[in-house]
């Protein structure tokens, strides 16, 4: 009909390669417009209706809530709520959602749990925590007798995701071998049943749910969904130490956000916190402190608390180790002081806990760094991350003995750690000890497998904050640790200076300071140079003196930890 009025009147006109479309003439349009209006209110909104069953029957669910919402069909607009709220929830289109469900009424919302828990999600993703509870409230309220599996899906996500207290029997159901037929609902259950093993600590039954309710995300394109998945197993492999996962799903997270417009959700947040912390743990502190700085400027409206308080102190761990020592430490104990009572899982607490206490413990705060250790205990008990805190207490009081005997069970695998990295941070502890003792061959073994249970976990700022001890032996024993000599290098460049010092010394001090490390005396430096030894001499007491160290190795250290020598050099 609309081609033969196109060859006909010429009043409308096809647009388009497909001619699938076509546009009226604006002087049809405004007389269309205003003979409808003639005919009434009633002509216009029956009109609404067919276009919202039509948009419907194209499976365009935004467009067919907008009609319906005008048609003043409160039984068409509930029946499209009821079909298309989940897939809107999980496509991204919270808006529309909203404006469907505020057009229907808050009586009709409270009264009907398939309208009352989306409208719960999608105000849990505006941050409308107060808005998502009352709606949760009222679905419990209105529950039938025998809901369906779909209907308690869609409670348990809504109650693991912050609406409220899970309830037993919903979210028993969801947790079953038993799931929905539609792909929507099959995804939700799998997120929530993901949820629920996560949080009984089975990584691998979380991992493997997660990555089922991913593939059905990606086939039939529920995009924010994809980022959630994302996020959530960003989460996994962080609770499970593996930082180079977290890193790269937690950027695919963000890349979907970006895509998207959704760089302010709370997933969006969570995403940032981990990509943030792999970056703190990396020794990467300039990216960790951006990416912490971001998220938090617009406040913490979007995000949880456990992200805001990991955003918190990552970004005062990456200040302290950028040079502001005593500003890092007050923004992690202010980190700590905000959160509060919040309740959060023993892996990030160990994780925060332990930022703060070693920020405090290499300041020489004592009471600072048994303030941060006191409240990770009552929050998680006994672990091997708090033993190992416990004998850098020790260590640093010189009870080197008690230190050795507490991280012995950590060395040996007997005590569980929350925190992959822990390990690192003991063995670390035991070659500063070892060395201590004047047990070279113990030291060198134990500095060896701190870097070799470090690689796999990308964790190299324990190197970047061990003592000058270690580092020292990390130099003196480079190239000799075979499969390791790679991370140690990026060990040994992770406590290079931020502000090197290359300017402060002259030409032939750079000179004499590269030949430091070799074996050569100083007479055999003169000689090479051809110079006399006291010249050589005055050059290494000026070097001493700029570099602000006693001793030829520690000026080799320093060197190092400024970047003033290259490989050549070693």
């Amino acid at each position: 009909m609309l081609d033969r009025l196109e060859h006909q009147t010429a009043l409308v006109a096809a647009t388009g390669g497909r001619r699938e479309a076509y546009s009226v003439q604006e002087l049809l349009h405004t007389y269309l417009l205003a003979d409808l209006q003639r005919q009434g209110e009633r002509r216009v909104a029956g009109l609404h209706a067919v276009a919202a069953r039509w948009w419907a029957g194209q499976d365009q669910p935004v467009q067919a809530l907008e009609h319906a919402a005008q048609s003043h069909e409160t039984g068409l607009l509930t029946d499209l709520l009821h079909r298309f709220a989940v897939p809107l929830l999980l496509v991204g289109d919270h808006e529309p959602l909203r404006r469907a469900l505020s057009r229907i009424g808050a009586h009709a919302t409270a009264t009907d749990p398939w309208l009352s828990l989306p409208s719960a999600l999608s105000n849990l993703e505006a941050g409308e925590l107060v808005a998502a509870r009352g709606d949760l409230h009222h679905a419990r309220q209105f529950w039938p007798a025998h809901g369906p599996v779909e209907l308690a899906v869609l409670r348990a996500v809504a109650e693991q995701f912050g609406a409220g207290t899970p309830s037993p029997a919903p979210s028993a159901i969801a947790n079953t071998d038993e799931l929905p037929a539609e792909p929507e609902l099959e995804a939700l259950a799998r997120l929530s049943r993901g949820n629920a093993r996560l949080e009984h600590d089975d990584r691998i039954g979380a991992r493997t749910e997660f990555e089922a309710a991913l593939a059905l995300s990606c086939r039939y394109g529920f995009d924010y969904l994809q980022m959630q998945c994302l996020a959530l197993l960003g989460v996994v492999a962080a609770v499970s130490g593996d930082l180079r996962t977290m890193r790269a799903v937690s950027s695919d997270a963000l890349l979907a956000a970006a895509d998207h417009g959704w760089e302010r959700t709370s997933w969006s947040t969570a995403a940032t916190a981990m990509l943030a912390y792999s970056e703190l743990m990396r020794s990467e502190a300039t990216a960790a402190e951006r990416l912490a700085a971001d998220c938090l400027a617009p406040g913490p409206a979007a995000s949880s608390p456990q992200s805001w308080f990991t955003l918190q102190s990552v970004h005062g761990a990456a200040v302290f180790d950028l040079g502001d020592r005593a500003g890092g430490l007050a923004e992690l104990q202010q980190a700590r002081s905000d959160f509060g009572a919040v309740e959060a899982g023993a892996e990030q607490c160990a994780a925060m806990a332990l930022l703060e206490f070693r920020a405090a413990l290499l300041l020489g705060h004592s009471t600072a760094a048994l303030s941060a250790l006191a409240w990770f205990a009552e929050r998680t008990g006994d672990s091997g991350d708090l033993s190992t805190m416990r004998a850098w207490v020790e260590s640093a009081g010189g009870r080197r003995d008690q230190a050795r005997s507490l991280i012995r069970p950590v060395l040996n695998g007997s005590a569980r750690t929350l925190l992959p990295s822990t390990v690192v941070d003991a063995w670390l502890l035991e070659t500063s000890i070892a060395v201590a003792a004047g047990e070279r061959p113990a030291a060198r073994r134990a500095l060896q497998t701190a870097l070799a249970v470090a690689e796999p976990l990308d964790a190299i700022r324990p190197f970047a904050l061990a003592e000058p001890s270690v580092r020292e032996l990390l130099i003196h024993q480079h190239g000799s640790f075979g499969a390791w000599d790679e991370i140690a290098d990026r060990a040994l460049a992770a406590g290079a200076g931020h502000t090197p010092q290359r300017a402060i010394l002259s030409e032939r001090e750079i000179t004499v300071l590269g030949l430091l490390p070799s074996l050569l005396s100083l007479d055999d430096i003169a000689a090479d140079l051809a110079v006399s030894v006291n010249t050589v001499k005055s050059h290494v007491r000026s070097i001493y003196a700029k570099l602000g160290v006693s001793s030829r190795r520690l000026a080799v250290l320093a060197a190092h930890e400024h970047g003033l020598l290259g490989s050549g050099a070693r």
